[in-house]
């Protein structure tokens, strides 16, 4: 199947398990199937019929920080003359939490849309922009701007600002194949770890983990998975 026309089908079906409760009840339904919603009264130890995630810094195999580049106006899509060259500025988001239902896996999807841009006859050149003369120098008349936190500098866009993320990544479990939202973290399960995570620190360009902040999100989705009962 196509998988573009896969991913448009598949969206409305997939999967998270969202809620600002946690996890949601013991459905009859298999694991990973869509669940979404429930009542005011579910709790994580109505989701008997799911895996635990073993949590515990032991199953820890590293820890990363990303920084989004942070609108409050919202995101950016204008057109701009750099010369005789179009620019297309695409990039910035005003929120920052939103689940969609589909988890992609990077790892295995950019490479997959990399070998389509290739197939297609697109090429990948790696250069540095410091200034917008390296645009106005491009060959290409048409660029689009999807620098991200870079068109602070590049573009002089003094509004962007960058919202620091930290997860870790724990030895995986291939029988998690749901999503978790409690209080202010997550866990989503991929082929290479869980990845619990939930922070937003608005302003803050540190890329270097915090050990104060991971043992806190660990210690978070420990009580969420230990309050899980047994059917």
């Amino acid at each position: 199947m196509n998988r573009r026309v896969f991913l448009r089908n598949a969206n409305m079906a997939a999967v998270s398990l969202a809620a600002g409760g946690g996890l949601l009840g013991c459905v009859k339904r298999p694991v990973g199937a869509a669940i979404a919603g429930g009542s005011a009264g579910e709790s994580a130890g109505d989701a008997c019929h799911l895996p635990r995630v073993r949590v515990s810094a032991e199953r820890e195999i590293r820890t990363v920080v990303g920084l989004r580049p942070f609108r409050p106006s919202g995101f950016r899509v204008a057109k701009e003359m750099v010369g005789e060259t179009v620019a297309v500025h695409n990039y910035g988001t005003k929120f920052v939490r939103q689940f969609d239902g589909m988890i992609v896996e990077p790892p295995i999807y950019l490479p997959a849309m990399l070998t389509d841009v290739r197939i297609a006859g697109g090429k990948v050149v790696v250069r540095e922009m410091k200034s917008l003369d390296a645009v106005r120098g491009l060959p290409e008349k048409i660029v689009f701007n999807c620098t991200g936190l870079g068109a602070k500098a590049l573009f002089g866009d003094e509004e962007l600002t960058p919202i620091r993320g930290q997860l870790t990544f724990l030895v995986p479990q291939p029988e998690v194949t749901y999503a978790t939202s409690y209080e202010n973290t997550y866990m989503f399960s991929r082929r290479d770890g869980v990845l619990p995570g939930g922070t937003h620190e608005m302003g803050d360009w540190n890329l270097q983990p915090d050990l104060t902040t991971k043992a806190a999100i660990l210690a978070k989705q420990a009580s969420l998975f230990e309050g899980m009962r047994d059917c």
